[in-house]
């Protein structure tokens, strides 16, 4: 059928319409984080940091009195091992790439190099430890005997996954470190390990009830419905990680910097 040539004008005008609204619909979602892969994170509210943090970085009752702050001043060079590796070292080397821009912290990961922390990823990783990794593992035990011990006790109460820290002779600088992550688990549960575990390798080394029962707050909640990190663990991460907060602060001192740089009032 011949259009006549206001039908033309018409079917010309459509057309342009309708790249217009595509063009628009294009830049919107260019210039939405959320359509480029990337999260838009609301802030967390500074109070509920603080009181997770104080959980977190903290034991409660009288432990509290004498716990200081650890947290890593070097950088945290992941090294990834075990037959899960290549399948699991972008996930961790987005988490690196995460954590890496905050003020404080530089972290990197990949499955060669100089690491002065070892993450096995494996479907045997009490064999492992006890083999292929024994030299490392054994570092961080006074003996052979001890160190046979805590494997039989982590394969015995079954866990999925276990991290553990060594800091320097003051006890608060974080020098070295191992997570051990079985494979065998769902994805799901490897990816929340991941995150969770992180958070325990960066000096968050407690999980007091309030903490354990913070439904969404937090990756390291009893739930552990989360496999990256919320808001709130971001803001607890910055906030440990601030000039501020300097190893072996006890918690007042801690707590009285912490009120400073999130701008809370006591």
């Amino acid at each position: 059928m011949k259009l006549k040539k206001t039908d033309r004008f018409i079917s010309l005008g459509l057309q342009f319409g309708i790249l217009r609204a595509f063009s628009l619909c294009a830049v919107l979602l260019i210039s939405d984080p959320a359509a480029r892969g990337l999260t838009a994170r609301a802030e967390a509210p500074p109070r509920q940091v603080l009181d997770l943090f104080s959980q977190a970085a903290f034991p409660g009752g009288e432990l509290r009195k004498i716990a200081r702050v650890i947290k890593w001043t070097d950088p945290v060079r992941l090294g990834v091992v075990g037959e899960g590796s290549e399948e699991y070292l972008p996930i961790l080397q987005q988490i690196s790439d995460q954590l890496s821009v905050i003020d404080g912290l530089q972290m990197s990961a990949d499955t060669k190099g100089d690491a002065n922390v070892l993450i096995v990823l494996s479907k045997n990783p009490f064999q492992d430890l006890s083999h292929a990794y024994s030299d490392y593992f054994r570092t961080f035990f006074s003996n052979r005997e001890s160190m046979d011990q805590f494997i039989r006790d982590k394969e015995h109460r079954q866990v999925d996954c276990f991290v553990r820290n060594y800091a320097d002779p003051t006890g608060y600088k974080l020098t070295r470190g191992f997570m051990v992550i079985d494979t065998r688990a769902p994805n799901d549960v490897v990816e929340k390990c991941m995150a969770s575990q992180t958070m325990i390798l960066l000096g968050f080394g407690y999980r007091t009830e309030g903490l354990r029962s913070a439904t969404n707050a937090s990756v390291l909640s009893q739930n552990r419905i989360h496999s990256s990190f919320t808001e709130s663990d971001m803001a607890m991460i910055k906030l440990l990680y601030a000039k501020e907060i300097r190893p072996g602060m006890n918690f007042d001192e801690t707590m009285e910097q912490a009120h400073k740089v999130l701008d809370v009032a006591d």
